[in-house]
């Protein structure tokens, strides 16, 4: 491992320990079927010829030419990614694998690996070709974003922003949602400047969809009906919007009758219901009365100094 990889893995964690692990399971050029790739100054996917996503396949060569960096420690915050490539394989599943750092390092589903010395050449050159494509325009935006359909699903998964523990979705109502999605073909992909960065909120619900093959399928939904998916941003056509939306304000019901519904004291964290991120939005919620903010601050004087500043995501004791 050279000095500089060192460096990058310690930038990487804090109190980082370096241990081997089995080779990843990255796909061979001859399983796949399409690719795209996102950038990552970019909000929006590319699709990307499948003699371009096989020859960086040929060079990852089933995961023979990386090496794990094992992490163990606190915090983790890696350096961020260039690209994100999802490989669509002919079983119809997707895997999905980013490029980061210096065009060294790599996220895969099993976690952070280095390219050898050899092979980071190879890469640095195919990422600098594709960085070039994007410029010049001759890569595209796919037809389809890779939707599941609800016969591929076995169960699902659901938070809020930003509020981060999973809650179980019934099969029904997750089924419900990609049936409205319809594998795709009601969304239309939003486009954005070349080269501009673009800095959007994060979406305010998460959806993840465990597929029949294991694989986990997540995707974001903001309040105006927008997706996030992983080849990028997308806009619900105006038919299903509306659909999608009464969907969407129902999951909040539910989430609002339990946050609601908790014995007080209880414990609420900023930005879980429609809280304005403020004091006095809280209280409407919990008292219906803005006005009785300062019950609360008095109760959180040991997180909050200033009622007009609440740290986004402070977590709040009710009474």
């Amino acid at each position: 491992m050279t000095l500089r990889t060192l460096i990058l893995a310690l930038l990487v964690t804090s109190l980082a320990t370096l241990r081997a692990s089995e080779p990843p399971r990255i796909p061979l050029a001859e399983q796949t079927a399409s690719y795209d790739c996102y950038a990552g100054r970019l909000a929006q996917a590319v699709e990307m010829p499948k003699e371009q996503g096989d020859a960086l396949l040929k060079l990852l060569d089933g995961g023979r030419t990386v090496e794990a960096i094992k992490y163990s420690g606190p915090e983790r915050v890696m350096q961020p990614w260039r690209l994100l490539i999802s490989v669509v394989l002919t079983n119809g599943t997707i895997y999905r694998l980013r490029i980061a750092g210096d065009d060294d390092m790599l996220y895969l589903p099993e976690g952070f690996f280095v390219i050898n010395e050899a092979t980071q050449p190879k890469v640095k050159q195919w990422v600098a070709e594709v960085d070039a494509d994007i410029r010049r325009g001759i890569l595209s935006i796919p037809a389809l974003p890779h939707i599941p359909v609800a016969g591929q699903a076995v169960s699902y998964k659901w938070r809020v922003e930003p509020v981060f523990q999973p809650r179980e979705l019934s099969k029904e109502r997750g089924d419900a949602l990609l049936k409205l999605l319809d594998g795709g073909r009601v969304v239309e992909a939003i486009k954005y400047p070349s080269g501009i960065a673009v800095h959007i909120s994060p979406p305010r619900l998460w959806i993840s969809v465990i597929l029949n093959d294991g694989v986990t399928y997540q995707f974001g939904i903001w309040s105006n009906g927008n997706l996030k998916l992983p080849e990028g941003h997308f806009a619900i056509n105006d038919a299903t919007r509306p659909k999608v939306k009464q969907w969407v304000s129902e999951l909040d019901a539910n989430l609002r009758r339990e946050v609601l519904n908790a014995p007080r004291p209880c414990s609420y964290r900023i930005g879980t219901l429609d809280d304005g991120g403020t004091l006095s939005g809280v209280a409407r919620i919990f008292y219906n009365d803005g006005n009785k903010w300062p019950v609360i601050f008095e109760t959180n004087k040991a997180i909050l100094k200033n009622p007009n500043l609440v740290p986004a995501g402070a977590v709040l004791t009710i009474p």
